[in-house]
């Protein structure tokens, strides 16, 4: 086996593993009170990539935790809680993805839409009349309006076929038209349903990721208060990404505090 065949049946245990932790979870995870559900604060990789690390720190420990407290199976429950949020948080980015074909699918009907509304409005410039049901068939600018203006551009444009050849209009593009609407119209539709089930598994992310965090809270806060003497031990029952945030934080305001404390001595003075 080559090493990218390796790597990608590795890849796909891997899925497989976190679907079945997701689906062993999700019972457990779907009790979380929406209510209880707030903004995503840390990306998920990184509170993953933290939970395996918190596992690993937190299972040598395991005694004086659970001495100390911490319910029995905490520590084990990181290693599926992590693989489930891992899992509904790949799903929430596939409910994200446009449907295939949408982006170059739109891009040519709209192109298309602009182009026969500019031969149309030049073809009956001088018929108020029809110049008139042109801005009324024009009127709206939503996906929803200009997928159901192409077929409309069609129909009106055949039964005024005779003033659009006069100023060279391929009247092929009318059939184009009606042909791009109709697959516009399946591809908004898989759209709409993906923009649904995108709703759904963003709840079930966001449910999985105050599953994690909150089992990992409880998991630090235990060894934080076991090891408050041990400077080394208790180093790793803190996030080192709010650590690196906290840092960055104090080095972007040492400046503005003392350019605050420079204004208030040059106005006392």
């Amino acid at each position: 086996m080559s090493t990218k065949s390796r790597k990608t049946a590795e890849a796909e245990t891997v899925v497989e593993q976190n679907k079945v932790e997701y689906d062993t979870m999700l019972a457990v995870i779907s009790e979380v009170e929406v209510g209880d559900v707030v903004a995503v604060q840390n990306p998920p990789e990184v509170v993953i990539g933290e939970a395996e690390t918190l596992f690993s720190w937190a299972k040598k420990d395991q005694d004086a935790l659970v001495n100390a407290g911490l319910p029995a199976d905490a520590i084990d429950r990181l290693q599926p809680a992590s693989g489930a949020l891992r899992y509904a948080q790949s799903m929430l980015k596939k409910c994200s993805e446009e449907p295939d074909g949408w982006k170059a699918e739109s891009q040519e009907a709209f192109e298309l839409h602009d182009i026969i509304l500019h031969h149309f409005f030049y073809a009956f410039r001088n018929n108020p009349e029809k110049l008139k049901k042109v801005h009324e068939i024009a009127e709206g600018n939503t996906n929803d309006d200009k997928i159901q203006q192409l077929q409309t551009f069609c129909l009106f444009g055949r039964e005024n076929s005779a003033q659009l050849e006069q100023i060279g209009f391929d009247v092929a593009l009318l059939d184009k038209a009606a042909e791009l609407s109709a697959r516009m119209g399946d591809l908004l539709g898989e759209k709409r349903a993906n923009r649904k089930r995108e709703s759904d598994a963003r709840t079930i992310r966001d449910q999985a990721y105050v599953y994690l965090k909150g089992l990992m809270n409880r998991i630090r806060e235990c060894g934080r208060y076991v090891f408050y003497r041990d400077e080394e031990r208790v180093y790793g029952y803190a996030s080192d990404y709010d650590r690196k945030k906290r840092k960055r934080y104090k080095k972007e305001e040492v400046p503005e505090v003392r350019e605050a404390e420079a204004a208030g001595i040059k106005a006392a003075a």
